[in-house]
């Protein structure tokens, strides 16, 4: 009896010790696994927070008129009064009588450049613009070619033409420009 009571004892202990500590065991493995990617999370958001803030600085360094001058390459939002003053003032710059405008909102679709990954998660809509003009085969040159090197992002989509006796052609066109949702 006096040997069986301490193996019983230690044999009692090792099994608490095994069900009791391996569990525990088990438990904080799992922790430190469940630490290590907090420590990974923690470091990517520094990271993250450091690129912001040279973001920030080298967005800072940039004129003002420069980012007014982007943000008229491809606004934030589509603005139809300001989109049609424009072609009206280049119209006017020319000599050319805007007439019969319509407008037509085209669906989104995602951005297909990939030169960042912020610019191919950014959906792009554009706008469709109708409108009816007459002038002289080189004045209408000269307006389009006034409307193609301004800032706005423009294509021509459709043009026609009626011909005339006169020399003064009218001429229908649609472009497409685009802003950024």
């Amino acid at each position: 009896m006096k040997t069986i009571t301490p193996i019983i004892l230690i044999v009692t202990s090792i099994a608490l010790s095994v069900f009791y500590t391996n569990k525990n065991y088990i438990q904080i493995k799992e922790k430190k696994v469940e630490n290590a990617s907090y420590v990974v999370a923690l470091e990517k958001s520094r990271e993250v927070l450091k690129k912001r803030e040279e973001l920030k600085s080298e967005y800072a360094r940039f004129k003002e008129s420069d980012l007014k001058k982007l943000d008229k390459i491809v606004p934030d939002s589509v603005d139809n009064i300001q989109l049609l003053l424009d072609i009206q003032n280049i119209a006017d710059l020319k000599d050319v009588k805007i007439s019969g405008i319509k407008i037509a909102e085209e669906k989104s679709s995602k951005a297909a450049s990939t030169a960042t990954a912020a610019s191919a998660n950014n959906a792009i809509s554009s706008l469709s613009l109708s409108f009816r003009t007459k002038a002289t085969y080189e004045v209408f040159l000269d307006f389009l070619r006034t409307l193609e090197q301004s800032l706005r992002i423009v294509d021509v989509t459709a043009l026609s033409f009626k011909s005339s006796d006169t020399g003064v052609y009218e001429y229908d066109i649609t472009i497409k420009t685009y802003w950024l949702k």
